[in-house]
């Protein structure tokens, strides 16, 4: 039966380094600024609240390609 805690090597780990973290290569785009979402009242029509989703994600959508743009020029 073979031990859960030993590998292939006989026990002996071969990755026992410790990690250290660097510092990222690439700067974090800062988000745009936020716009107001939509508010849509109780009972709004499906067409609204449709429309509101769909707006949603393409801001959402806009600002994934404008932190992509960024991360391409470094």
């Amino acid at each position: 039966m073979a031990s859960v805690t030993e590998d292939s090597q006989g026990g002996q780990n071969m990755n026992d380094e410790p990690y250290n973290p660097e510092e990222p290569q690439i700067s974090v785009a800062t988000p745009p600024l936020a716009t107001a979402a939509m508010a849509l009242p109780p009972g709004a029509p499906m067409q609204d609240i449709m429309a509101a989703l769909v707006n949603a994600i393409n801001r959402q959508s806009d600002m994934i390609l404008q932190q992509n743009q960024k991360f391409e020029q470094h």
